[in-house]
């Protein structure tokens, strides 16, 4: 479960993200005020798995801290020539969690995480992403970065949809 604040153009928002081991490739947005939650899957249906993808290429950056947490920090390059940076902290949690929780159903998307989680640990990035920063062709990018990481334990309830209305997206 990661809670998260947004700020936008449009004002802030704030959500949980989670992801359940028993439906992986599954994300839950829950709006813990309004007890709703929207499931969204990995698959967009649109992409055929063909197989002809090359894996990422990794480039070993130096590392770096985030929200406290000493972190290993990569690029990946994709075939497309998409780029995305990720720092990952062992401190936190090792990465088939966080990649388990990714596969979705989406078989190229699944493929596509699954390498890209290999070619990370060959090249010694095994930790938990808290920063992912990516950087598409056209030009658009997108960052996402943990702020602050509580280990603790937490009450079922946090971890379960129990009580909940199903929302569409």
């Amino acid at each position: 479960r990661m809670e998260t604040r947004m700020s936008s153009q449009m004002g802030e928002m704030q959500m949980a993200v989670l992801h359940l081991r028993e439906k992986p490739g599954v994300t839950y947005l829950v709006d813990d005020e309004k007890k709703r939650y929207v499931e969204m899957s990995g698959s967009r249906g649109e992409e055929k798995d063909d197989g002809d993808d090359a894996p990422a290429k990794v480039k070993r950056l130096a590392p770096e801290k985030v929200a406290g947490y000493e972190c290993a920090h990569a690029l990946l390059t994709d075939a497309d020539g998409d780029e995305t940076e990720i720092w990952a902290s062992k401190a936190v949690g090792n990465a088939e969690g966080f990649w388990a929780a990714m596969a979705g159903e989406d078989a190229r998307e699944s493929r596509r995480n699954r390498e890209a989680a290999r070619e990370l640990r060959e090249a010694g990035i095994d930790g938990w992403p808290l920063k992912f920063r990516s950087k598409q062709k056209d030009g658009q990018v997108v960052t996402w970065e943990a702020v602050k990481v509580e280990k603790r334990t937490v009450p079922v309830s946090l971890l379960s949809l129990g009580g909940y209305k199903k929302s569409d997206p």
